[in-house]
């Protein structure tokens, strides 16, 4: 069964720094020159802020709730708002059938308001008439036809 950190990493890059702060790197292959290094040298020196990652190419990441998620962060925030999520499941759902049928009317009062203010007048041969005789003829014959 797919997770919530399932469905929220949907990328990758090279260097990523989670939510909680730990900053993963991969094996350096898609790094600029001398990155790599430095990060192990970080990591070495800071090993509750970076976690190297040799095996991988790249991170896997994700946005949830406007912040950077790390998929496999061992600080695995994604299965506390999960275990969230899925705990007050019918709240959720009878919340976002409500605000939908919300944006439903709101919608529709929208669409009518905008076809209230966009009708127009029907055009009529005297309105065609009026309009053709304020053109230029610049030697077309075909408006003669529609003049007085």
């Amino acid at each position: 069964m797919r997770t919530l950190e399932d469905v929220v990493c949907d990328g990758g890059t090279p260097v990523a720094q989670c939510m909680c702060g730990l900053t993963h790197f991969g094996d350096g292959d898609c790094m600029e020159e001398g990155e790599h290094e430095r990060l192990i040298e970080r990591s070495k020196a800071e090993p509750s802020r970076f976690r190297s990652h040799p095996d991988m190419q790249g991170i896997s990441t994700g946005v949830f709730a406007g912040r950077i998620y790390v998929w496999g962060c061992e600080c695995n925030l994604m299965a506390k708002y999960e275990a969230f999520l899925l705990e007050n499941e019918r709240m959720i759902v009878r919340f976002l059938r409500a605000r939908a049928e919300d944006e439903k009317q709101d919608a529709a009062q929208r669409l009518a308001q905008l076809t209230k203010e966009t009708k127009e007048e029907p055009v009529t041969e005297r309105a065609l008439r009026m309009k053709m005789k304020s053109f230029p003829n610049n030697g077309d014959t075909c408006q003669d036809e529609w003049r007085d």
